[in-house]
């Protein structure tokens, strides 16, 4: 997430969607390690340290090494952005949630094998894109979302200055007479549409949108804490 800007910059979920049916919570993501050790050591209890976290091999542990030699103004300045990222992805999904439901914007005449969006006078294209994205997600099955260029082609697309058409993660993304359209592309293995695995509480009002709206099972309550 410390990469630069971006989706990414949001961070660990605390709150992830397992399988349209399961929450995983992870309520000590705010607190610093040594800060729960101590507490822990206080109160005589015991732990149990995964070995992988203090293994150079993985990412995670690399940047956990560089931050740990950093001043603390830049872990507090990563933790802020990451913070507006996350409110950022919520407000999005927020409002790519109310477009889904909209019948004059979202129409799935053609689901499951693609759909149109017919976008408002002041939808923003950020947000268009989300939907165009994340609902195409479904038609290909895939487990991952979209890379940043993909997101910004899309935005360029929707907003009529990015060409007519191009071929992403399994989808065809048409810009015509105002509309969009997205297809399955035919050169894709053709699997059944469905949500995807790990749903981030930062994009559940999209997907519980988007199950709702092609008549896949109702996702379950989203926790207090997300």
């Amino acid at each position: 997430a410390a990469r630069g800007d971006g989706p990414g910059m949001a961070g660990i979920a605390p709150a992830t969607l397992f399988g349209g049916r399961t929450w995983f919570l992870r309520p000590l993501l705010g607190h610093r390690r040594n800060a729960l050790r101590s507490l822990l050591r206080a109160r005589a209890i015991a732990w149990t340290e995964d070995p992988s976290n203090a293994d150079p091999r993985f990412e995670r542990v690399r940047w956990r090494m560089r931050m740990a030699g950093s001043e603390a103004g830049d872990a507090a300045t990563l933790t802020r952005k990451a913070q507006a990222e996350a409110r950022r992805r919520r407000t999005v999904a927020e409002a790519a949630a109310q477009a889904i439901a909209d019948p004059a914007i979202f129409d799935i005449g053609d689901w499951p094998d693609g759909f149109t969006l017919r976008p408002g006078g002041d939808m923003a294209p950020e947000v268009l894109a989300e939907v165009a994205l994340q609902a195409s997600r479904l038609l290909s099955a895939r487990a991952y979302g979209p890379v940043p260029v993909v997101r910004a082609r899309l935005a360029a697309l929707a907003s009529g200055g990015g060409g007519r058409a191009f071929t992403a993660g399994g989808a065809v993304f048409r810009q015509s007479g105002g509309r969009l359209s997205v297809t399955r592309d035919p050169r894709a293995r053709a699997q059944q549409a469905g949500l995807p695995l790990l749903i981030p509480c930062f994009e559940y009002p999209l997907f519980a949108a988007l199950a709702v709206k092609t008549g896949l099972d109702p996702l379950p309550r989203e926790p207090a804490m997300a």
